[in-house]
């Protein structure tokens, strides 16, 4: 089941939504951000060290998107009649953690070493766990993971060939732009 479809969304018991009129809307749904997951400050890679925090078996498929890449498909979406009242779901790239390891050391030429640290259940529990931490951080961080490593936020209904004109970023290309700037 998609990610989309565990949600109602529903704007019939918001408070003056009667009184405003019906409003059209488009949700838009992009892979988890690759300026993200891939930052420092995230803690799931440690490119300085050669590490990657992984949960389960690293095969999952998980979305990934840059912002820019995000903003574009937005910029577009807005002026689309045909996005109006709908779902709206775009990704730059398709990747298991076990495949992004793989395309970063291609991409790089340096090492970086999957760290398991348990399966998708034991995220689920070190998530209650974290709840009471006083860093909200800490479990919102976890809680980003599981919905990437156990595949509940997999998008099903990818509407990128919508628009050809927008070539997405892929992992191996960020990867890559990311050494040319750091040069």
């Amino acid at each position: 089941m998609a990610f989309q479809n565990r949600f109602q969304f529903s704007t019939s018991d918001r408070p003056g939504y009667h009184k405003l009129g019906k409003l059209n809307y488009t949700f838009i749904m992009n892979g988890a951000f690759m300026e993200v997951m891939f930052a420092p400050f995230f803690g799931a890679y440690d490119f300085e060290n050669g590490t990657a925090e992984a949960w389960g078996d690293g095969n999952t498929k998980m979305d990934l998107t840059t912002m820019d890449d995000t903003a574009k498909y937005t910029a577009e979406a807005i002026v689309d009649p045909t996005t109006i009242n709908t779902t709206f779901q775009i990704t730059g790239d398709e990747l298991t953690r076990n495949e992004i390891i793989a395309v970063y050391q291609e991409v790089t030429g340096q090492q970086l070493t999957a760290k398991y640290r348990g399966t998708i259940e034991d995220l689920k529990a070190q998530i209650e766990v974290m709840k009471s931490n006083p860093n909200p951080w800490m479990y919102i961080r976890l809680q980003y993971l599981w919905l990437l490593e156990s595949g509940i936020s997999k998008l099903e209904n990818l509407v990128n060939d919508r628009y050809p004109q927008i070539h997405p970023i892929t992992v191996r290309e960020f990867f890559a732009n990311q050494i040319s700037v750091n040069k």
